[in-house]
């Protein structure tokens, strides 16, 4: 069977209690069935304390509820799981071993993609030990292989996915040269996002798309007339700034709410509110002043957002459509995640690699909808789901 995966893949190791960013609170642990099945023979160890309702609670599996996308831990008021020690540590590991705890415990944040012919394997860059691994590349590259047989995590993943993608080499071609777009250090990280779109348009909206078109429009001779287009582009800086703000305040607005990923997200999005009452011109001098900040971040960004154009662009059962859709997710994505680093180094009036990364983590993980989620968020915040060009432009 071929397969693929980053040229990093094989190196991952959690970190487990040196985390320090624990994927165990503050979002939602699924539990498969087998696992749920297999809970409600398995008494709640006896070094988990401090649960509301304890004594009514005798089986691993009285500490899950029902959800509409399926079973996931009950984390109560706390948001953190029921099952994480002291010293972030797993008691049902501790207590029965491995092979005792729900997949997504197990793999994450391995990933895989099943399709007729090959096998996609990747890393979620929610997880601060991938994204270490990523900020020390100086590329984002693939590996191709031949296996005869799938051991261990890829097995389990492998047998976890439940969608079979078609073989449909066009949607691959498009992500392929849309990576390679994006991996071009000559043109800014945005502005590549920004002829992405364009191009990405201009293939949903015609009727008929051949692998020649595709090839064409990503030639040399239209990219650069394309670089030259968005480089010459105006753009009010308050109106692009208003918007960014705006959006990122609504992307934190439930986490915020909830006081999710407080230590993070509660002084950016305090500090975003005293932007929109403040003046236009420190507002403008402060954006122009970051620009050497982000210069330095961006080729770490360029390569979160190749990890995210891989492993998100084109699931099993995508569509150009999708397609279209997730490009303007990730542009939401950039926009947040750019916006925050900023109101970050605003506030300190400089930006430390640790706090960069701290945002990078939360936002990938705040971000990290499904593709009915991506689609709903998008029909309901603006006008049409699939945006015009010049607002994917204003936003980066």
């Amino acid at each position: 069977m071929r397969i693929m995966k980053p040229d990093y893949y094989e190196e991952f190791a959690c970190s487990a209690a040196a985390c320090r960013y624990t994927c165990c609170q503050e979002w939602n642990i699924a539990v498969d069935e087998d696992t749920r099945k297999k809970w409600k023979t398995f008494k709640i160890p006896e070094t988990v304390v401090g649960i509301d309702g304890f004594s009514a609670k005798t089986h691993l599996s009285d500490l899950t509820k029902r959800v509409q996308e399926g079973t996931i831990i009950d984390m109560g008021k706390t948001h953190i799981c029921p099952f994480l020690n002291g010293d972030k540590l797993c008691n049902i590991v501790l207590a029965y071993g491995e092979e005792c705890i729900s997949r997504t415990c197990h793999t994450f944040p391995r990933k895989c993609q099943r399709y007729e012919n090959h096998l996609e394997y990747a890393l979620d860059v929610g997880c601060p030990e991938v994204l270490d691994m990523l900020w020390n590349k100086k590329a984002f590259s693939l590996e191709e292989g031949e296996v005869e047989e799938l051991t261990g995590s890829k097995k389990e993943l492998y047998e976890a996915c439940e969608d079979m993608g078609q073989e449909e080499d066009l949607l691959f071609l498009i992500r392929q040269e849309a990576m390679k777009l994006i991996a071009r250090e000559d043109i800014p990280l945005t502005k590549a996002w920004t002829m992405l779109f364009g191009l990405m348009l201009d293939f949903y909206e015609r009727e008929e798309l051949t692998s020649d078109y595709v090839q064409g429009m990503f030639s040399e001779k239209v990219l650069s007339q394309l670089k030259e287009t968005v480089l010459k582009a105006q753009r009010d800086p308050i109106d692009h700034f208003t918007e960014r703000n705006e959006l990122f305040l609504d992307i934190a607005e439930n986490y915020r709410r909830k006081e999710l990923y407080a230590p993070v997200l509660k002084e950016l999005t305090d500090r975003a509110d005293w932007f929109e009452l403040t003046e236009d011109d420190y507002t403008c001098r402060m954006c122009e002043n970051f620009e050497d900040a982000w210069k330095i971040l961006e080729p770490k960004l360029r390569l979160v957002m190749l990890e995210n154009l891989y492993s998100g662009l084109l699931l099993p059962g995508g569509s150009l459509y999708s397609m279209v859709l997730k490009t303007e997710w990730m542009a939401i994505v950039l926009t947040c995640i750019r916006h925050a680093l900023f109101l970050r180094w605003e506030l300190d009036d400089f930006l430390t690699e640790e706090k960069a990364k701290d945002i990078i983590v939360v936002l990938q993980r705040m971000t990290g909808y499904s593709e009915a989620d991506i689609e709903e968020y998008l029909e309901n915040s603006f006008e049409e789901p699939v945006w015009s060009w010049g607002y994917l432009a204003l936003i980066l």
